[in-house]
């Protein structure tokens, strides 16, 4: 019967449909390079701007999840990437030419 379905054995790895930005999304890491406390929001905002009609507002919650895997995956960078990969998991949300390696400087 469909309704009695087995118990997930843990949370899906692979995506149920296309990244929505994909194609901006080297766009979108550059400004968070450049401006870091940037929120979702603002980011949000400028792609509905620049490509009015391709972003919305619906999709505002991928892109905040998009920054947040991006961020920690930066900032955790200086740490033992295993450790990364176990917590985060293998979600391809990364820049280009792995270019932001560099980009949280030690206080």
């Amino acid at each position: 019967m469909w309704w009695c379905s087995e118990k997930s054995i843990g949370p899906r790895t692979y995506r149920t449909r296309k990244d929505p930005f994909e194609a901006a999304w080297d766009e979108v890491c550059q400004w968070l390079v450049v401006q870091h406390e940037r929120t979702g929001r603002s980011v949000f905002d400028e792609l509905q701007q620049r490509y009015p009609g391709q972003y919305p507002d619906t999709q505002i919650r991928t892109l905040q999840r998009h920054i947040q895997l991006w961020r920690a995956r930066t900032v955790l960078t200086f740490a033992d990437e295993d450790w990364l990969d176990e917590v985060v998991g293998r979600q391809n949300v990364s820049c280009s030419g792995g270019a932001l390696v560099n980009v949280v400087q030690p206080v």
